[in-house]
């Protein structure tokens, strides 16, 4: 996962995009984020006909219902790997976390949709069949990478409250 936060903050320019590429998402779906840049902080695909494994998506789903327990945050795919953020927003948000962190993507979901309520956007996109490489995750694996990010949406939600009055600053940043 550090190579996750590594590229992020390497990252440069007024809007970020994250997208995995194992071929799950085409071409024409990054205009589909793109057209709802202007008043957001962030856009993030919602995944829709998931072809994936039931272990995934029962992940994902349990993701989006600890999301919305400890953290008070409705969305419908948290850690959607297929996002497009504002560079101010998203450097911010790092310095929050440690370098090891595991849960970047939802972490970063849950602090734009906390922070900025009504400036993040789900669209819908198709989650295609993995057209390359083979899924290195097995159940015993997901599983412990769930623990993990209970834990840290726990911590998480610490971090956000000990930031709450240095945000005010961001939160200036125009949309």
């Amino acid at each position: 996962m550090l190579f996750r936060s590594r590229g992020y903050s390497m990252a440069r320019g007024q809007f970020i995009l994250q997208c995995d590429l194992n071929g799950r998402y085409e071409p024409e779906d990054l205009p589909r984020l793109w057209e709802h840049r202007e008043n957001n902080k962030m856009v993030i695909a919602h995944r829709t006909h998931r072809l994936d494994s039931f272990s995934r998506r029962f992940f994902s789903k349990a993701l989006k219902t600890l999301t919305r327990w400890i953290c008070k945050v409705d969305l419908n795919d948290p850690n959607v790997p297929f996002r497009l953020i504002r560079q101010e927003q998203l450097h911010y948000f790092l310095k929050m976390l440690p370098a090891d962190w595991k849960s970047t993507n939802l972490a970063l979901s849950v602090f734009v949709a906390k922070e900025f309520p009504g400036k993040i956007t789900e669209v819908k996109i198709p989650f295609r069949k993995r057209q390359l490489g083979k899924s290195s995750t097995s159940l015993y694996e997901l599983f412990n990478l769930g623990c993990e990010y209970f834990r840290e949406l726990f911590q998480f939600r610490r971090i956000m409250k000990g930031a709450a009055g240095k945000l005010e600053t961001l939160a200036k940043v125009p949309a």
